[in-house]
């Protein structure tokens, strides 16, 4: 009898400690902050955020429910570019995304762009809050993304990251 009351309070221990786990991974935004640096950016997220690639973007950081998809356009890929506003490349990021219906707003005086994407492979719709930044060499593009059931929950968030990237 001593020895099955153990095991199922080593179970009921291990259940809790993994059910603690799973939900810190279901909404990142309640584990510590965390600094990620790369390629010249600084964005402070999570520990529940982790560094990851996908073709086409300069750095990746995904957590379960969440993600940020970073790209940086260096000056040298058009001629001129360094002469272009924030402005400017918010209207070209704008032009290039009008399929997707975006709205602009700004953030602190940062431009932000909201739009939503559907990935029919997945049957997903996600909802995308992006800023777009200026730095010495290069503009960046900065995208926060969730499915678009838990972007109201995500959005308070995905702002105050954002306003912690430094470029």
């Amino acid at each position: 009898m001593k020895r099955i009351v153990a095991t199922v309070l080593v179970l009921a221990a291990l259940f809790a400690f993994a059910s603690c786990n799973i939900l810190q991974e279901l909404k990142p935004y309640e584990a510590e902050d965390k600094v990620f640096e790369k390629a010249g950016l600084s964005l402070t997220l999570t520990e529940a955020f982790e560094e990851t690639s996908y073709e086409g973007y300069t750095v990746c950081y995904e957590a379960l429910f969440s993600a940020v998809y970073v790209l940086k356009e260096p000056f040298s890929a058009i001629e001129g570019f360094e002469n272009y506003t924030i402005d400017q490349y918010e209207d070209l990021v704008l032009q290039a995304n009008a399929s997707k219906n975006p709205t602009s707003s700004t953030l602190d005086g940062t431009p932000v762009m909201e739009y939503s994407w559907e990935n029919t492979d997945l049957g997903v719709t996600y909802r995308y809050f992006a800023i777009m930044l200026k730095g010495e060499d290069a503009f960046w593009l900065v995208q926060f993304t969730c499915a678009q059931e838990y972007y109201e929950e995500y959005k308070p968030y995905f702002e105050k990251w954002a306003k912690t990237a430094e470029v």
